[in-house]
């Protein structure tokens, strides 16, 4: 009697505990289940500009064909983020940075750091191209600039303008916008307000050259053909401020 009592106490007492230990296991699951359970709604797979700035590189190298509609446009204005703040020349053009002692140096082309990206246009209507970080600028915006001669380069730009806060996309606004006259287009400052500057050229609605945190007394070179119009765009992440900015022709 008394092995079948121990017997049946120790039969109890496992089945408590077994009762206990899938009890456990079923909340456990349920809890679980809870955590990982949203309504479509609740959580926001789409960026907020701040978000997407930082993390430029996380959206902009997604699979854009398999991306919804909306996702798609997340993916190409961060991968302009990119473009717009790296230094490189369209394929098909030739250009590169004359130096103060007369040394040139080329840049890479567009393909060689992007490839399967596609350069975005930039529209002909400067108003689209200003974005939050200019509004609180009033800098000057010279169209058709008069061509004079200086140091024996018919000039298309050789004055003071002011150089804004460099935008996240795009170029901003030209601070000149000309139609070529000659096949080689140099641009770059004189002086400038802080340490250096981002210049970026276009020649009809599409950007061709970019160049980032580049310095005084240096120059880009694009060709471009006659009868082209050419808009050059200058920036910076440094101070903003007045900049005196030098484009000519060859």
């Amino acid at each position: 009697m008394q092995l079948i009592a121990l017997i049946f106490i120790s039969y109890t007492k496992w089945s408590c505990f077994l009762i206990k230990k899938i009890i456990s296991t079923i909340l456990v699951i349920t809890f679980f289940i809870g955590c990982m359970t949203f309504p479509s709604n609740a959580v926001n797979l789409i960026p907020d500009d701040t978000e997407l700035e930082k993390n430029a590189e996380l959206y902009a190298y997604m699979d854009y064909n398999k991306a919804s509609n909306e996702m798609k446009q997340v993916i190409l204005h961060a991968r302009n983020i990119i473009i717009f703040n790296s230094t490189w020349i369209a394929d098909g053009y030739e250009g590169g940075i004359l130096n103060p002692d007369g040394s040139f140096e080329t840049l890479p082309f567009f393909s060689e750091l992007f490839p399967d990206w596609e350069i975005p246009e930039v529209p002909n209507n400067n108003s689209s191209l200003l974005l939050r970080n200019d509004e609180n600028h009033d800098f000057l915006n010279y169209i058709e600039s008069t061509i004079m001669s200086y140091g024996g380069n018919p000039e298309y730009f050789n004055r003071s303008t002011f150089l804004p806060k460099a935008p996240a996309t795009l170029f901003g606004s030209p601070f000149t916008t000309f139609t070529s006259r000659h096949f080689h287009i140099f641009a770059g400052a004189l002086n400038l307000p802080g340490r250096n500057y981002n210049i970026g050229i276009a020649i009809e609605n599409r950007a061709v050259l970019s160049f980032q945190n580049f310095t005084a007394g240096r120059y880009v070179q694009v060709n471009a053909a006659p009868g082209l119009t050419v808009r050059v765009f200058a920036s910076t992440h440094c101070l903003p401020g007045t900049a005196v900015m030098r484009v000519y022709g060859v």
